[in-house]
This record gives structure tokens, C-alpha cells and sequence, in this order.
């Protein structure tokens, strides 16, 4: 383990195992634990630490303790990034996916995307009143049906 403040910091740095993402907060996590030591230590013996008694602390712990600030990290930058970056992800999906409904209803009530189909439906419309009108101004049945029982009730030709 080094020896004081800096060389902990530059052995994060030089970590070839670590990424560079990790490094400030695995160094903010041995800060707190520094820190946490501090108090305890100002608490049994009434007296702020000394330089000499950090660094006498630093060299005295583990070798397994950077692994242990490095899960520590990890931990946080997992929480911040499920806590913050995800909410932030799933909001701007949700306002994309909103503004991506509104461009689908702005096109498929535009004027002109639906003029074909206004007009083959006015045409026909018109077509049908057309023949409605024609067949009560004859008095006639306009049905398909209604011709085809006129057929088939049409007296058979007399047989020789």
C-alpha cells in the first residue's frame, strides 16, 4: 500500500486494471474512509492527526483495500447512474416517443396526404345519390337484387 495522500491518488491513476471513470470517486471513496478514520481517531484520543499518524495509517492498511474502494466506486457510480442517467434516458424517450406520436397524427390528418381518398369517396358518394335519384325518378328499384328477380320472373319464351 503507498505510503501518503499522493501516492494513493497516483496509484489509482496508474491501476492498469482501472478505468479512468473509476478513478476520482475509488480516490473520493478513500477520502470518506479517511475521513471516517479522523473522527474516530480524534474521538478516542481527543487530538487531531498528525500528517505522520495519516500516513502511518495509509501504510497500514490492507492490500486488499483498494479492491475494496475500487467495489466501492463501482457501487456508486452504479447507483448514480440507475438513479440519475437512467431517469434522464427514460424521459427523453418518453419526449421523443410523444413528439414521434404527434409527427404520426400531424401526418395522417394533413390536407393533402388524405385528398385521394376524400375524393374517391366524394365520387362515389355522388355516384350513388346519382342512381338513387335516377331509379325514384322511373320508379324503379335500383338494387342489383331487384333486377335479377325481374329476370328470373320474366315469362320463359314460348317453346315451338
Amino acid at each position: 500500500m503507498p505510503e501518503n495522500d499522493r501516492e494513493v491518488f497516483r496509484y489509482f491513476q496508474t491501476d492498469p486494471k482501472s478505468r479512468v471513470s473509476v478513478d476520482s470517486p475509488e480516490y473520493g471513496a478513500f477520502a470518506l474512509a479517511k475521513c471516517d478514520w479522523m473522527a474516530k481517531f480524534e474521538e478516542k484520543s481527543g487530538k487531531t492527526p498528525t500528517q505522520q499518524h495519516i500516513d502511518r495509517w495509509i501504510s497500514e492498511l490492507p492490500d486488499s483495500r483498494p479492491n475494496d474502494l475500487k467495489q466501492t466506486a463501482v457501487d456508486v457510480l452504479n447507483v448514480t447512474y440507475s438513479t440519475y442517467v437512467e431517469q434522464a434516458r427514460l424521459a427523453g424517450y418518453k419526449a421523443d416517443k410523444d413528439d414521434a406520436g404527434i409527427r404520426r397524427v400531424e401526418r395522417a390528418t394533413s390536407f393533402w396526404r388524405n385528398l385521394p381518398g376524400n375524393i374517391a369517396v366524394g365520387v362515389t358518394s355522388s355516384f350513388a345519390l346519382l342512381l338513387i335519384l335516377v331509379s325514384l325518378l322511373f320508379n324503379k328499384d335500383p338494387s342489383p337484387i331487384a333486377r335479377y328477380r325481374k329476370l328470373s320472373a320474366s315469362p320463359a319464351s314460348p317453346q315451338r
